[in-house]
């Protein structure tokens, strides 16, 4: 609803969920490559509305690591007493657009 009263915006940021629905209605609305749409996660909804030109940029911080390693590292401290090596579990940062997904 908001897109189709403010004509000035030109790109929407997505730091959490909210894509899809932005997709949807800039897809609704006829506003696709008018409005830029750069969001995190190369999940399966947004990898097609990359494909689908609606999301042109990606942050892929790879949602699966951060799902299952926490879980990993608490489990092995609960069942070992195995503490991880550093206090920072990094994961790997990609960056996507239509050019290399």
């Amino acid at each position: 609803r908001r897109l189709s009263e403010k004509k000035d915006i030109s790109g929407l940021y997505f730091a959490g969920n909210g894509q899809t629905g932005a997709c949807e209605a800039v897809r609704e609305l006829k506003l696709k490559g008018k409005i830029r749409i750069v969001c995190h996660d190369l999940t399966k909804e947004n990898l097609h509305y990359m494909k689908e030109g609606y999301i042109d940029f990606l942050i892929d911080q790879d949602v699966h690591e951060q799902a299952t390693r926490p879980l990993k590292v608490l489990l092995d401290y609960i069942m070992t007493g195995t503490k991880p090596a550093s206090d920072k579990l990094l994961t790997s940062i990609g960056y996507r657009n239509q050019y290399n997904i």
